[in-house]
């Protein structure tokens, strides 16, 4: 069998065919193979002709036009004598409710692995009637293609989804729950990257790369927690990605989003996790700013390019997110807002101070520094919070502002001095907060003997990564931390449990030495308490997360020393072998 497959990404279009490869250029193109008859080209155009090759014997050649004005970097092409089992369906639909559109979808697959192939039918025909989906006018058929052997996971381009095929199977007898998770996610990513690329954004230069990506990566997850909102796609993202994104962006270790390219190595190196990871945070964050005007805006633009004919570009887009809901900021766009948040690299902490019954937020003053040596910039704050009064953490719109130019506080009147604040809620904000000790104590009493579910998890998992942050900084005492994570014995919740579940993989480097003695003891016993309430066993209403967090519940009891958890896991073993059919 032969693959032969295109991967352009930004300039490799130079090394096909003589061209402009900027990538805000567009044209339309005509392409004639020549190849043996045994082999398909895709993806299949709507004018594609084939003729026999006249001086060769055997041979076809194939001219296929693409009628849609498009950029280099968004061409692809496959070349294969693989059997096909192609699915096809038809979807119709009113796009914004002004644009009636009917697209082809068409899924091929290797004839012997069609039958594990159902789960990619599925996902991909729910998503494309999802509600981001009704919002944009689709401009042409779509083809899912699973191939064997590929070095990327998921290529999108131009009427084209290719994935790697062993990351599209499923087999319901063989695989796990968490296994139909990860086809379902890898399925939404390629069909939301191609979404963006082909419907929504062009680039005016490669600099620019990270909203493209960005965006690709907030809808993605979006769609997810959409379609399937079960599984809490978005929770996972923050937890994931924003918080392993604070870790990396920690000490200037990751680049900022935007900064000048020009030759051809500066270009291939945005191709990087960075774009992939902080981006969407980003994005995230002015979604949550603008609210449902960050929508309306992508909504506008994509009307413009409807009637136009032609893709929005960035600052365009960016331009249309002007409008910002805050007297305050009256004078300022969303421009000069994210100028900072994707110039510079590193992030803010948020401090919070008590005296008696008042609190007072502020940026931290330390300094930081470009790779140039110049002094970053300080970053506007979007300030968002509850207390113990209010509850409330589904207003996620900022009520205040840390500018960079106001380095005075934004003092907050509690209603007793007992009262507690919890800042950056569902951690929307792209920021570390830092409570003083009292502060931090009223939290950690309340997660320990109140109704801790009223603290909303995202938070929960919020603080106790903040909390390990400063305590790894010398900031926080040990005693602190082991009195806050000491709640989790009573928490059931994977999401909550996530970022601890990182520290023990911090913590296991020091396992080894006579000195971690009393942290195994303080980890065995919350997890001692843990397991007492979630069981070794699994329950029939159990959801996927429960079932991950008792699996990494008892994998980490028995590494910190649990002899019962050891004990049960070497019963269940027996157990396991004696009958591997029934005892999985």
């Amino acid at each position: 069998n032969v693959l032969l497959a295109t991967n352009i990404h930004s300039i490799g279009a130079r090394h096909l065919f003589p061209c402009w490869d900027e990538p805000e250029l567009k044209a339309t193109f005509q392409f004639r193979f020549t190849h043996l008859q045994k082999y398909k080209i895709w993806p299949i155009s709507v004018s594609e002709r084939s003729a026999r090759e006249d001086y060769k014997r055997n041979w076809l050649c194939t001219n296929s036009f693409i009628e849609d004005k498009i950029s280099t970097y968004q061409l692809m092409f496959i070349l294969t004598n693989f059997e096909f089992s192609i699915k096809t369906k038809f979807l119709a639909y009113n796009a914004l409710g002004i644009y009636h559109t009917v697209i082809k979808l068409s899924i091929a697959s290797r004839s012997r692995v069609e039958n594990s192939m159902q789960v990619l039918y599925d996902v991909s025909n729910k998503i494309l009637h999802s509600t981001w989906y009704h919002k944009i006018p689709l401009r042409r058929n779509i083809t899912l293609l699973a191939i064997p052997a590929m070095k990327e996971d998921v290529m999108a381009n131009w009427g084209l989804i290719v994935y790697e095929e062993s990351l599209v199977t499923y087999d319901k007898q063989l695989d796990s729950y968490t296994r139909q998770r990860e086809v379902v996610n890898t399925v939404a990513r390629g069909i939301a990257y191609q979404l963006v690329e082909e419907n929504i954004v062009t680039l005016p230069w490669w600099s620019h790369l990270w909203f493209n990506k960005g965006l690709a990566a907030l809808l993605h997850v979006q769609i997810l927690d959409e379609v399937f909102w079960e599984w809490g796609f978005m929770d996972l993202f923050v937890v994931q990605v924003h918080q392993d994104c604070l870790h990396l962006d920690t000490n200037f270790i990751m680049k900022p989003l935007l900064y000048e390219v020009q030759t051809s190595s500066e270009i291939k190196s945005l191709f990087s996790f960075p774009i992939y990871v902080k981006a969407p945070v980003i994005l995230r964050m002015v979604r949550h700013i603008m609210g449902k005007m960050f929508e309306e805006s992508i909504k506008k633009s994509i009307i413009y390019s409807t009637y136009s004919w032609d893709l929005i570009q960035v600052h365009t887009l960016c331009g249309s997110m002007d409008v910002i809901d805050n007297q305050e900021l009256c004078n300022y766009t969303m421009k000069d807002i994210m100028e900072t948040w994707i110039t510079t690299n590193n992030y803010p902490i948020a401090h919070v101070h008590r005296n008696e019954s008042t609190l007072f937020i502020c940026q931290s003053e330390e300094e930081f520094y470009n790779d140039n040596g110049s002094k970053a910039l300080r970053h506007w704050l979007p300030i968002t919070f509850t207390t113990s009064e209010q509850l409330d953490f589904n207003n996620t719109t900022p009520r205040d502002w840390i500018t960079p130019e106001n380095s005075n506080r934004i003092s907050v009147r509690l209603t007793h001095k007992n009262e507690w604040i919890i800042l950056n809620l569902q951690q929307t904000g792209y920021y570390r907060v830092k409570y003083d000790t009292n502060s931090l104590k009223f939290v950690t009493n309340y997660l320990l003997h109140e109704n801790y579910e009223k603290i909303h998890v995202l938070n929960r998992a919020q603080i106790i990564d903040d909390t390990y942050y400063f305590l790894m900084r010398g900031e926080v005492t040990y005693n602190t931390f082991m009195r806050l994570m000491n709640y989790l014995a009573r928490d059931r919740d994977y999401i909550a449990w996530y970022p601890m579940l990182q520290i023990f993989i911090d913590l296991s480097y020091f396992l080894p030495f006579a000195e971690s003695a009393v942290i195994k003891q303080d980890m065995r016993y919350i997890l001692k308490k843990l397991l007492s309430t979630l069981s070794y066993n699994e329950e029939v209403d159990d959801n996927d997360l429960t079932m991950r967090l008792r699996q990494e519940a008892i994998k980490w009891a028995c590494i910190f020393g649990y002899t019962e958890c050891q004990h049960t896991a070497t019963d269940k073993l027996k157990e396991h072998l004696e009958d591997p059919t029934n005892r999985k």
